[in-house]
């Protein structure tokens, strides 16, 4: 009997130990089937907030950056005090965006732009106009009312640009030549400006040159500006990008002042 007793016994716990390992493996399979959820989640997420802050950001940069060039020139007192409201209403715009982003974002916003520090060395650079031997840049961005307003933000400050629209159209203009600094955008049709960015620096690696890329984007989001870093850029800027932000970091590069990583 005892004998009968201690085999069931040990038959009970061999069924167990295979229940527990059944209850176990299901367990573990649950677990990772949430965590993969989890991370699609969270990606998802992350897409969401880039699209929604470059697709918000694009139009703001260009009423921003448009109504504080219109500023820059004589108008009348009535001109002047429209002009005014339409740029204290896009920067109003502006920072409800970024409230807005920053709820979806956990990490909170990238953000460079300018300072008093800034402001003192675009007033220095206007005041003093083009240089001889003035810095040649290339703007590629593929917003047609973005790239006239960098173009129209660089003339201001007395540097001579081109533009092109895309990232394939910038790799070719810089294998050409004669640029000597590079506005990025990031998000553009046929080659992006990050891989617009890698492609650079491979064909650098090979001749020595390297041109110093600046990333312009409206994707200001956590882990954004690392990224452009890591492809290869020196500076970043988030738009709106502003004249005195944009001036600083131009007059920088044109020394040759890295200052971004």
């Amino acid at each position: 009997m005892l004998l009968l007793v201690t085999a069931l016994s040990i038959g009970a716990l061999a069924v167990l130990a295979v229940r527990v390992e059944r209850v176990a493996a299901q367990a573990k399979a649950a677990i990772a089937a949430a965590e993969e959820r989890a991370r699609d989640a969270a990606d998802v997420k992350a897409r969401f907030v880039a699209r929604m802050s470059h697709e918000l950001r694009t139009p703001i940069n260009a009423v921003v950056g448009m109504s504080e060039l219109l500023l820059e020139i004589p108008l009348s007192d009535e001109a002047r005090e429209y002009a005014a409201t339409v740029r204290n209403s896009a920067g109003a715009l502006h920072a409800v965006v970024d409230d807005l982003i920053a709820e979806f974002d956990d990490e909170g916003l990238a953000d460079a732009q300018g300072s008093a520090v800034t402001d003192s060395i675009v007033m220095a650079r206007l005041e003093r106009g083009p240089s001889a031997g003035a810095v040649r840049v290339l703007v590629a961005d593929d917003h047609p009312v973005n790239r006239r307003l960098a173009l129209q933000q660089l003339a201001r400050l007395g540097y001579g640009a081109d533009a092109v629209s895309n990232g394939r159209e910038a790799i070719d203009a810089v294998a050409a030549g004669g640029y000597d600094i590079v506005l990025m955008d990031c998000q553009m049709p046929e080659v992006d400006g990050f891989e617009a960015t890698r492609a650079i620096r491979r064909a650098e690696a090979r001749t020595g040159a390297h041109v110093p890329i600046v990333a312009m984007t409206a994707g200001a989001v956590d882990g954004n500006r690392e990224a452009c870093l890591r492809a290869g850029m020196d500076e970043y800027l988030a738009k709106p990008v502003k004249l005195a932000a944009l001036g600083a970091v131009v007059e920088r590069l044109a020394h040759g002042v890295h200052v971004a990583r």
